[in-house]
């Protein structure tokens, strides 16, 4: 089994090491000294447990308590002799963990970025920053392999897995290196329930992360539930976790969340690059793209139901739900804004995309037009049409 090294103790962190540990890959994890609280008892047994429906329809289930080779604040010693590198961090926290891994980089090194949320392409910029020259394949999804949550903090945490990814998209930056990647991932136990799917170009995986299409209009067009919440009477109850998909997602909400998909479907297009293709059902129904992702392809569960008993989502005792969550701190500044900035490279209107950005800026009071990912963040601000689609594809750059 291949030496993995997981970077980033969050909940996705822990549940790709747990399930890489159980099937038997010797794992180690990695986080910033300033988040190490948490890591407290987890360094001391290394151990954590799989609980959890880990509902999808390949029937993979694998549960039990892995056992990790090392859990450290140093990461060299998290990246020495790894052969898979897995990264699961919010995008905002790229720049710091790239910074710090470079320079400990081996030739041969597998770095797997979940979802990718533009990593690969901050991860090759950087390294033409720090003249690494290291050989390395780097590369990206457009979703995580489950959805999980750390609901034990304990001497043996826990963590909760409500469901197993069987379908997500791929590439690598740039997608010459593709193949060599997806032979990779073939022998990395968190992926054993997926059927890959190639994508084109790892702006192919920023388009089909799905989360910027589902998350962004339920958040935004909700705000004022979402506001009152277990705050006032008859609306929701301080016991119960606002869920998007269970209070937010309606036939209403579903028709701006396939518009914002078909801007994207637009863009894509002008790019020359590929976005897999919704078929526009799949928009209206409760679990909406998140349901055909564990469920398999035409998945869909009606409006006029609520969430299936097949998934049991687990969400934190006193946990609430807020617009400062990731579904916009990430998800606006990052996704949206993105999309948005690639649409002015090869002039795509955007009006849908445009609003969402305005009414969170509106209600976050910060600027999301300004702040966060832009092309010359990403390293392709310099490059027209011809030159972009050159590096994505063949690693060219100017």
């Amino acid at each position: 089994m291949k030496k993995v090294a997981v970077l980033g103790a969050g909940n996705s962190g822990r549940a790709l090491a747990a399930d890489a540990a159980i099937a038997g890959h010797p794992v180690r994890l990695f986080e910033f000294s300033d988040y190490a609280e948490s890591l407290e008892a987890l360094k001391e047994t290394r151990k954590i447990k799989i609980v959890g429906t880990q509902t999808n329809s390949k029937k993979l289930y694998r549960d039990g308590i892995g056992t990790l080779e090392l859990v450290t604040t140093d990461i060299s010693e998290a990246m020495n002799g790894a052969e898979i590198i897995a990264i699961s961090v919010q995008a905002l926290g790229y720049e710091r963990l790239f910074r710090a891994m470079i320079p400990f980089l081996e030739d041969g090194q597998i770095i797997t970025i979940y979802p990718d949320n533009y990593g690969s392409l901050i991860f090759r910029r950087i390294m033409r920053e720090m003249d690494c020259r290291k050989k390395v394949i780097v590369g990206g999804w457009s979703s995580l392999p489950y959805g999980a949550r750390v609901i034990d903090y304990g001497e043996i945490n826990v963590v909760s897995f409500s469901y197993r990814a069987v379908n997500l998209r791929g590439d690598t930056l740039p997608s010459c290196d593709r193949q060599k990647f997806m032979a990779a991932m073939k022998e990395f136990a968190p992926m054993d329930s997926v059927t890959v799917i190639e994508g084109d170009t790892v702006l192919d995986i920023g388009f089909c992360n799905v989360n910027p299409i589902l998350h962004v209009p339920a958040v935004i067009l909700n705000t004022g539930a979402i506001d009152n919440w277990g705050k006032i009477e008859h609306v929701g109850s301080k016991d119960v976790y606002y869920c998007i998909y269970r209070h937010g997602f309606s036939e209403n909400i579903s028709k701006v969340q396939y518009a914002l998909y078909k801007e994207e479907v637009s863009i894509a297009k002008a790019l020359g690059v590929g976005i897999e293709d919704f078929p526009k059902k799949i928009f209206f129904s409760r679990l909406s793209l998140l349901g055909q992702e564990f469920m398999g392809e035409g998945y869909v569960t009606p409006l006029d139901e609520n969430m299936p008993e097949i998934i049991k989502m687990v969400y934190n005792n006193n946990e609430r739900f807020t617009l400062k969550s990731r579904y916009i701190t990430e998800d606006i500044p990052v996704g949206c804004k993105i999309y948005r900035e690639l649409a002015n490279l090869c002039g795509v209107s955007t009006p849908i995309i445009d609003s969402m950005i305005l009414l969170a800026s509106t209600m976050n009071e910060e600027n999301y037009f300004e702040k966060g990912f832009d092309l010359a963040y990403l390293g392709l601000s310099h490059l027209n049409k011809i030159e972009l689609l050159e590096y994505l594809r063949k690693g060219t750059i100017k």
